[in-house]
């Protein structure tokens, strides 16, 4: 696993760190306590590692977890700034976390992990956080990482990470797909709920291996989740001849990407997807309320 790379304070001392943390608090025009509370609070490897811009940051992450929360967590492009490199900062109160409950979830994601540094942060009242920094890379097959749009995706990863660490939501290779399709924890339970009746149903294909054709063949899986939310979302096209005609397009589009699928296994999966949803008439997806 290998190690983060920056130097970010250019070598300050605590006392021109610490300044630096007033003027960032004072530059951003955000509570003044800040400055007692936590110019001191970082470690030394936290302030060799980050500005104050980012100390900044993460106390915003800090006030997340005045409440009943156990967790907070940003991803964020601000590893040694390569395209593909982005970070997870994952914060807890009180007590470290375990990599090995952390790891697999990230691994389910499709996020390969390159280093991971803990940091304790202890404020001037002496409240206790616990920062997890990972360095990430997405490859969702296993092989070559891929860029990730880090603004649109993020919010998606957290509340799934969120989800999943609360059990509200299973850990699984579905999951990638909230990198390769913007698509949030919901709709991966859609997707999994039709592989599990397909299992009933005698198409005897794992889950790993539905899930990854699912994400080897992105652009079709975005597909099957657009015509499943233009059949059934409530707010989608009012007129039922214009639903059926844009149901037609997307099917359409399904079929024709199906001719570059060349394994036979895939293509069926996908074709069996595009059947079930066809043959849904209704779904209780989006009751929320209840």
């Amino acid at each position: 696993m290998r190690q983060f790379d920056n130097d970010a304070d250019g070598g300050l001392g605590s006392e021109s760190w610490a300044t630096a943390f007033a003027d960032a608090v004072t530059r951003n025009s955000v509570r003044e306590d800040l400055v007692t509370l936590y110019a001191d609070a970082f470690p030394p490897g936290y302030r060799h590692d980050f500005d104050a811009q980012a100390a900044l940051g993460d106390v915003e992450l800090i006030d997340r977890l005045a409440g009943e929360e156990e967790i907070a967590m940003r991803l964020v492009r601000d590893y040694n700034g390569k395209e593909q490199h982005f970070s997870f900062r994952l914060m807890r109160k009180s007590e470290p976390i375990a990599l090995s409950d952390v790891l697999p979830i990230l691994e389910n994601f499709g996020l390969r992990v390159l280093g991971e540094r803990p940091y304790e942060i202890v404020n001037a009242t002496g409240n206790s956080v616990w920062l997890h920094v990972f360095a990430l890379e997405y490859c969702p097959c296993g092989d070559q990482p891929q860029a990730v749009d880090i603004d649109t995706v993020a919010p998606a990863f957290e509340t799934a990470f969120t989800q999943v660490w609360h059990g509200h939501a299973e850990s699984d290779l579905f999951n990638r797909l909230i990198f390769a399709i913007d698509i949030d924890w919901r709709v991966i339970a859609m997707l999994r709920a039709y592989s599990r009746y397909m299992k009933q149903i005698n198409l005897h294909y794992t889950r790993p291996f539905v899930a990854n054709t699912l994400a080897k063949h992105a652009s079709l899986s975005a597909l099957l989740t657009q015509l499943f939310q233009l059949r059934f979302a409530p707010y989608e096209i009012g007129s039922t001849e214009l639903c059926d005609l844009e149901c037609e397009l997307l099917e359409t589009a399904l079929i024709e990407g199906l001719d570059a699928v060349d394994n036979l296994s895939e293509d069926k999966i996908i074709r069996q997807y595009l059947t079930l949803l066809k043959a849904t008439l209704r779904t209780n997806f989006y009751q929320l309320q209840r």
